[in-house]
């Protein structure tokens, strides 16, 4: 078919001269993405195929990546990245490295307390994490090379660095660059959330690597610009088949602003058939106003624009403008980078939010603490908030509670605090709020109304907070002298608060585990009458009968870490619940520990359930080696039990219940104190029922 007889062939007849000159003089047309024309590849519009090259081109085999030089203003976006990895992750070091075999070279290097990097530095390959990942061009996490015989001559165990997290970076070839990679002097064991932000961190310094990469291929096609002009006549039908394969658009404007020459792909980036691209003015699409400094020959922006269909994109716009004889012309190319933008905004989500509450995390605070260092955000209050309680919850119920607890202590401060003031997790179970432009008596109320909204936290345990508050009077005080005042009147609040608070969570879990149990209150009601009356048979002082009553009451504290259908089970129990049953004396152990008012009973509460003869749980002790209060306590626990009946067993008379004491005497409990308990039942008969 002939040109004349198709519009889009004769639009292209027509523009083909100047094009042919305008392609000279915009070399931005020229992109590194493979093209297949009549059965080979090219790349973009000069290519190796337009000149005869084939693999044995001399400049292709040099090209290895290595002579590529990294401007700086990619290198300052990574070191960005870095000290944004290691104060995420919480390593000393975080590196992108760059190998240059033998040796290897550090780029970037976070400025992290305890790194013992320094970019610039250059070390031998041989035996490093690195050497690893760059042969094998896979990712590589040691938790610790100190228990890893393949590491134990790794040099980087001499700086103390045992853990290391790394992935390999490639240049788009194929061929390694280096490595994005963590370190630290701890053991580290990475979530997957940690993991899959540092995959993101890692995507994104290899997408620099491609734009470094395409440039570096753009440079070695301008060289070959002169013998492009020569061949261009002959391979002008192949040239126009390149315009309208690559993927980026590109638009011709006259000096009116007239478009004169639209390849398929702007039509489809921009949501319209190219042919209703021809004769429109530019400005219905992009900001022609932008004008190009006279230092450059062209101008590089993003651009938002909304399609016809509604879709919303990103553009990324090169603009450039030449003489072509009598007439100025512009080139518009353009790329869609709507999915890179997503996902570096999502990343910057994550470098400044914390994961499990979603509020703004420390280096975002410190940051924004800055911006608030100017005198009409003055005066600012800091509020630090420390959460009481949070291992005992940690202990008691497990730590998904506890992560529970957190969450809704961020929600209590943001309801509490007002929509300009900023609200974040320090770290732990510490939590900041910076109010700017607020009073010290503003401040107060708002710490009022935190503690208000804790007492209304719809909670199976108190949510409480120690509170203390900082006033920024005067610019240039910085943040750590002032969180040290917030600190320490935290403190004072927590010396007087933290022992109820944690009573009251234990007094909380007691009384979570009568509903949900037979560990009801009048079990223990009973047992305390019973252990009495065995404490004063044995002579027992006040002090320690006072002990043994305690005790009675919060023996089985550590159960209410076990779920209610293990505590209630009918029948028997498999392997993995009797363990799960077994663990309640620790588990009880630990938050007895927590707490002043039962920390003297925390022992004896460990060992309740250890037998005579050293079969017992959790830790095998045997005779007097087990507290005596833990001894009477297990004999008064178990007739409890057989004369009350459990889900897993009928009840039976006090009469068999002694006598099933007596036939475990030796075994499980002290035969000695099991005759004490049997002279009681003796003096007492049936009248001795605690029920």
């Amino acid at each position: 078919m002939k040109f004349a007889e198709d519009k889009r062939e004769l639009g292209f007849i027509n523009e083909i001269k100047n094009i042919r000159k305008l392609f000279l003089f915009f070399p931005e047309l020229i992109w590194g993405f493979p093209i297949i024309i009549r059965g080979r590849c090219v790349v973009a519009i000069i290519a190796p195929a337009f000149f005869g090259a084939r693999n044995s081109d001399p400049i292709m085999e040099k090209f290895k990546g290595s002579n590529i030089k990294i401007p700086p203003p990619i290198m300052e976006k990574w070191q960005r990245a870095v000290d944004i990895i290691a104060e995420l992750l919480g390593v000393e070091a975080a590196l992108i490295m760059r190998g240059t075999p033998p040796e290897i070279e550090v780029l970037a290097s976070s400025h992290s307390k305890g790194n013992p990097y320094k970019a610039g530095e250059k070390e031998n390959l041989a035996g490093l994490y690195c050497e690893y990942v760059m042969q094998k061009k896979e990712k590589l996490h040691v938790k610790n090379a100190r228990e890893d015989e393949r590491w134990k001559d790794n040099p980087d165990l001499k700086l103390g660095m045992i853990s290391y997290l790394g992935f390999p970076l490639q240049w788009p070839d194929g061929n390694i660059f280096g490595t994005l990679c963590a370190l630290s002097s701890r053991e580290k064991r990475y979530k997957e959330k940690e993991e899959k932000l540092f995959r993101q961190f890692k995507e994104l310094v290899a997408s620099h690597l491609h734009i470094l990469f395409q440039n570096h291929e753009l440079e070695q096609k301008i060289k070959e610009r002169n013998a492009f002009e020569k061949s261009l006549d002959e391979t002008r039908v192949e040239y126009k088949e390149v315009v309208e394969t690559i993927n980026e658009g590109i638009l011709i404007q006259d000096e009116r602003g007239i478009i004169s020459f639209a390849n398929t792909s702007a039509g489809t980036l921009l949501g319209l058939e190219w042919e209703k691209l021809i004769g429109e003015n530019i400005k219905r699409f992009f900001d022609t106003e932008k004008k190009i400094p006279e230092d450059k020959e062209q101008e590089n922006f993003d651009l938002a624009f909304k399609r016809k269909d509604g879709e919303e994109k990103i553009f990324n716009v090169t603009k450039s403008q030449k003489k072509i004889g009598p007439d100025l012309k512009t080139l518009i190319s353009f790329r869609d980078i709507s999915e890179r933008k997503k996902q570096e905004e999502k990343i910057r989500y994550l470098s400044l939010h914390d994961n499990l509450t979603d509020l703004y995390n420390r280096y975002f605070l410190e940051e924004e603490y800055k911006r608030l260092d100017r005198g009409r955000q003055l005066p600012t209050c800091l509020i630090l908030a420390d959460v009481n309680g949070l291992k005992m919850i940690n202990d008691s119920r497990g730590h998904s509670e506890g992560d529970r607890a957190l969450r809704m202590v961020g929600q209590i401060l943001e309801k509490s605090c007002r929509e300009e003031d900023i609200v974040a997790r320090w770290g732990g179970d510490e939590f900041l709020a910076l109010l700017p432009q607020t009073s010290e008596e503003e401040g107060q109320k708002i710490c009022l109304r935190i503690k208000e909204n804790c007492t209304r936290a719809d909670e199976n345990y108190p949510i409480s907070l120690s509170l203390g508050l900082a006033v920024k009077a005067n610019p240039g005080e910085t943040l750590s002298s002032l969180f040290k005042i917030a600190e320490d009147r935290m403190y004072d609040q927590k010396a007087l608060e933290s022992g109820w608070v944690k009573s009251d969570i234990l007094k909380s879990l007691l009384k979570t585990l009568s509903k949900n149990s037979s560990e009801t209150e009048g079990h223990a009601r009973r047992m305390q009458a019973l252990g009495n009356a065995m404490g004063k048979k044995i002579g027992l002082s006040k002090s320690e009968l006072e002990k043994l009553s305690l005790l009675a009451m919060v023996h089985d504290v550590g159960k209410t870490t076990i779920p209610e259908e293990i505590l209630l089970k009918p029948g028997g129990l498999t392997p993995i619940e009797w363990n799960k049953i077994k663990q309640h004396p620790i588990t009880g152990f630990k938050i007895a520990s927590s707490t002043e008012e039962f920390v003297h009973v925390a022992n004896l509460i460990l060992y309740h359930h250890e037998w005579w003869d050293g079969s017992g749980y959790p830790y095998g002790k045997k005779g007097k080696d087990i507290p005596l209060l833990s001894r009477i306590i297990a004999i008064v626990d178990a007739y409890e039990v057989m004369t009350s009946g459990r889900p897993y067993r009928e009840p039976i008379s006090s009469e068999e219940a002694v006598e099933e004491l007596k036939r475990n005497a030796g075994t499980q409990f002290d035969p000695e104190l099991v005759d004490v308990f049997a002279r009681i039942y003796d003096e007492k008969g049936d009248l001795y029922k605690f029920r």
